[in-house]
Formats: C-alpha cells, structure tokens, sequence
C-alpha cells in the first residue's frame, strides 16, 4: 500500500467521525463546523486520489467542492440567524 493510500483512509475515517458530530452535534453550530471540516479533509482525499490516478480532473472536482462548502456554510449560518 502507498502512503498516499493510507493517508486517504485516514482522512475518510475522520470524515466518518466528522459524520456523526454533524448527525448528533447539540447545537446548530456543532453542526456547521463539522460540515465545514469534512468538505476539505474530502477535497484533500480527491487530491490524494489525484495523485495516485494520475488524472487532473479530481483536481477540479476537489476545487468545486471547496467553492460549494463555502457557500453551504454562508447560507446555513444566515439561515440560522434568520437573515434568509
């Protein structure tokens, strides 16, 4: 196994502990920073894949989603403040 491989295991298992703080979390804010979190540990593990694959594209991808995170958080913490 490479080190690339390993290291996106590692980030998926976190992600997974991220998962349940954003399913359980008590508050609202609990939740927003566990979405904010997993969405780059997601665009490093596309990089890694990137990486291992040899293909450009995941690059984009993991780009994407970096841009949709921020939206999602701006949205979800006007919505909680009432503003939307």
């Amino acid at each position: 196994m490479s080190v690339e491989l390993l290291l996106m295991l590692f980030l998926i298992f976190l992600s997974v502990v991220l998962l349940y703080r954003v399913v359980v979390g008590p508050q609202d804010m609990d939740r927003i920073v566990a979405m904010s979190t997993i969405s780059p540990i997601i665009a490093v593990v596309l990089a890694l894949w990137s990486l291992e694959m040899r293909r450009g594209i995941y690059l984009d991808i993991a780009l994407v989603l970096a841009l949709l995170d921020f939206i999602m958080v701006v949205a979800y913490a006007r919505y909680i403040r009432g503003e939307l």
